[in-house]
Formats: C-alpha cells, structure tokens, sequence
C-alpha cells in the first residue's frame, strides 16, 4: 500500500506540474477535480495502513452491545405506545 500511495503523490505532482503549465480554466479545472480525486484515494489507503494489523472488537461484546441497545429501543417503544393509548 505504501507503493500505490508513493504512486499517487507522484501522480499528483504532474498533474499540479501541468495546471502550472496550463492556460485553459477548463483544463485546469479538470485537472484540478482529478488531483481531488486522487487526494482522497491517498487518504484511503492512508487510513488503510493505519489500521492494518489491528485487532477486530471482539465478536460476543459487540453482539452484546447490539443485542441490548435493540432490547432498550423496543422498551421505550413499547412504553411510547402505552402513553400514546392511555390519551385516547
């Protein structure tokens, strides 16, 4: 990964090399949007390294956590749909 972002700063660079160089706002514009492009791209496989070789949460905490926020959803929709029937 860190071959294809060395790639894309190169990249980069000769499109910032050509909008110096260029006199149509239309090129420049052009290029301007493919630099974006290619900045994000950087900025995806930069946050790709850097969680590489993390560890993963653990599989039954996370299913825990899931399982009780749903559990506390449906008892506050449930409380909801009580008040609602006691008014009527």
């Amino acid at each position: 990964m860190n071959l294809q972002v060395a790639s894309i700063g190169t990249k980069i660079a000769q499109f910032l090399d050509r909008i110096v160089e260029s006199d149509s706002s239309r090129v420049i514009g052009a290029y301007e949007r493919k630099v974006e492009g290619l900045e994000c791209q950087k900025l995806v496989l930069a946050e790709k390294t850097a969680r590489c070789g993390t560890a993963l949460p653990d599989y039954d905490e996370t299913l825990r956590t899931a399982l009780t926020s749903s559990q506390i959803l449906a008892f506050f929709g449930k409380q909801d749909r009580l008040k609602t029937s006691e008014l009527c």
